[in-house]
């Protein structure tokens, strides 16, 4: 079974236990709106609710059937989050989320697994592991403030674990497989701290015994893993020198006039001070502008000016689906995140879902990730204050 399956499956699954605890709580609300509507015990005096129930003791029914139908409403609402934050994780064939609580993360999978009876394989699961790992790693590049936050945050676990998955950034590829290094036994011990930061925690398994997927198994899978890249490693000799050939005055004209022609591509790209329009390609966007009579500091300036007029292009293509008035919302809310850290959490939260339904998913879960979106939009809305007119007169 490829990657790209085995997240299909995982998200379907995911999906229909979403819109399982949806139905559920929809349905005991209504239910207790209609009790509330015939009697509210809250408000109704003792010596009433005994007229209205006849005796003390369906009083006392009444009120224990409501408490018992308040705890299940809760215990489903705590579910439906725990849901949707894992289904945020998978992608189409990758992690799209930081991983915090590895442990977890892994004792979800290994149930995921049991209920759809075992569609994975041991192999494909230590995969996941070493995608997320290296996610969290490459998220973490790109973001070395959320490092810093990590490695010093006031939780103990979250300063463990961040320091931990560092450590281990040398050992994994995007793919999740173990790349080849001498250092076994700091590898063995990361892994092992990784999986048992919290001692005196005991992860409760539903699932059969001699059916687990424990911890230990894992660890030594990875192990034999990195033994065997590193048997399989290979040792590529360093290419001999070549020595550039003399060109003659015919070649070096070409070159010369190739060098303009290069210089006048470039310019329907860039004039000297904006991105004119997106390239098809930033590798081939790369080496044109290299091939350019450039000073370092000129071609660096402009592939990243590429690079940002390209991310604003797709990040305007992802919420094309959002009413003008959302989309200002979204932009509004992106200029506000850095002084308002419930604002960032949704726009975080906003992003991964958007990368989501940038991937190639099905008709159901663009749906699912469009509404979701859509609600998130709406709490952005109402924490920023605003309304149609001001968005409007902006």
């Amino acid at each position: 079974m490829t990657i790209e399956e085995a997240f299909k499956i995982i998200r379907n699954f995911l999906n229909d236990g979403i819109k399982h605890y949806e139905d559920v709580i929809k349905e005991i609300e209504e239910m207790m709106k209609d009790d509330n509507e015939k009697i509210n015990p809250i408000n109704v005096p003792p010596k009433d609710l005994l007229l209205e129930f006849k005796s003390r003791e369906k009083v006392d029914k009444f009120l224990q059937g409501r408490e018992k139908t308040k705890k299940i409403l809760f215990d489903s609402k705590r579910k439906l989050k725990t849901i949707r934050q894992n289904r945020e994780f998978f992608g189409k064939s990758h992690i799209l989320k930081k991983v915090i609580d590895f442990e977890a993360f892994f004792a979800n999978l290994n149930y995921i697994n049991y209920i759809l009876e075992f569609p994975f394989d041991r192999e494909l699961i230590v995969k996941i592991i070493g995608m997320a790992i290296y996610t969290n790693n490459e998220i973490y590049d790109k973001n070395l403030k959320e490092l810093e936050s990590d490695l010093n945050s006031k939780h103990g676990f979250l300063r463990k674990e961040s320091q931990l998955v560092r450590e281990l950034k040398p050992y994994f590829n995007k793919e999740g497989k173990v790349i080849a290094n001498s250092d076994i036994s700091e590898f063995l011990l990361d892994l092992t701290m990784l999986f048992n930061i919290n001692h005196d925690r005991t992860i409760k398994q539903e699932i059969p015994l001699d059916k687990q997927f424990s911890v230990s198994k894992l660890i030594e899978l990875l192990t034999n893993k990195m033994i065997e890249a590193n048997k399989n490693q290979i040792i590529v000799e360093e290419p001999k020198k070549v020595i550039d050939p003399v060109i003659t005055k015919k070649e070096r004209r070409q070159l010369v006039e190739q060098q303009r022609l290069n210089e006048q591509e470039l310019a329907t790209y860039f004039d000297g001070e904006k991105i004119l329009r997106a390239c098809d390609s930033l590798e081939d966007f790369v080496n044109l502008v290299i091939s350019c009579n450039l000073s370092e500091e000129n071609r660096t300036r402009i592939v990243k000016k590429m690079q940002t007029f390209l991310n604003k292009n797709d990040d305007l293509k992802k919420i094309s689906f959002l009413t003008l008035e959302e989309q200002e919302i979204y932009k509004l809310a992106l200029e506000k995140q850095l002084r308002n850290v419930q604002i960032k959490e949704l726009i975080e939260e906003i992003n991964i879902l958007l990368e989501i339904n940038s991937e190639e998913v099905s008709k159901e879960d663009k749906e699912y990730v469009e509404s979701e979106v859509k609600a998130l939009i709406e709490r952005l809305k109402f924490i920023l204050n605003i309304n149609v007119l001001s968005l409007q007169n902006k």
